[in-house]
Formats: structure tokens, sequence, C-alpha cells
């Protein structure tokens, strides 16, 4: 699984609108439990962590916007909204 999330982080910067439309779409169309399995291993992990960064003054122009918008998130979720079983 590692080695396929770095092909994708990889990927990520020749990433454009279109593509973005593609992924959701992917992801749309894969099985439930794929989906909660992405979003409990790799989604709420890196809120987590952009979120933590945020708060410590830790990110650069590059990522204030993404640990802002990390930060809003999880204010508005508790620890029992952030635990995703495993389905």
């Amino acid at each position: 699984m590692i080695e396929g999330l770095k092909q994708v982080m990889g990927g990520l910067g020749i990433l454009g609108r279109r593509e973005e439309d593609e992924v959701v779409s992917l992801f749309r169309h894969t099985h439930r439990t794929l989906q909660q399995c992405f979003m409990r291993t790799v989604i709420v992990p890196i809120l987590v962590h952009l979120a933590e960064q945020y708060k410590n003054g830790n990110l650069d122009g590059r990522n204030m916007a993404s640990g802002r918008l990390a930060t809003r998130m999880l204010e508005n979720l508790s620890d029992d909204d952030l635990y995703l079983p495993f389905v």
C-alpha cells in the first residue's frame, strides 16, 4: 500500500481539474470497504497531521491553506467522529 501511495503522491503534481473529477469518479465506483479504509488510513491521518503542523506554525506559504482547512474541519469533529471502523 505504501508503494502505491508513493506513486499517487508522485502523480499529484500533474493533476488538473479534469483529473480531479476522474479521481472522484474512480473513488465513487470503488468498493465501500475500500473507501472506508482509504478514509481511515490516508485522509484522516493527513488531516490530523496538517492541523497539528498548522497549529505549531510549521507550515510554509504553500501549505497554509491546507493546514487552515484541515484545522477548521477537525474543529467541527469529535474523536468519535474520527474513528472509522473496519466495515
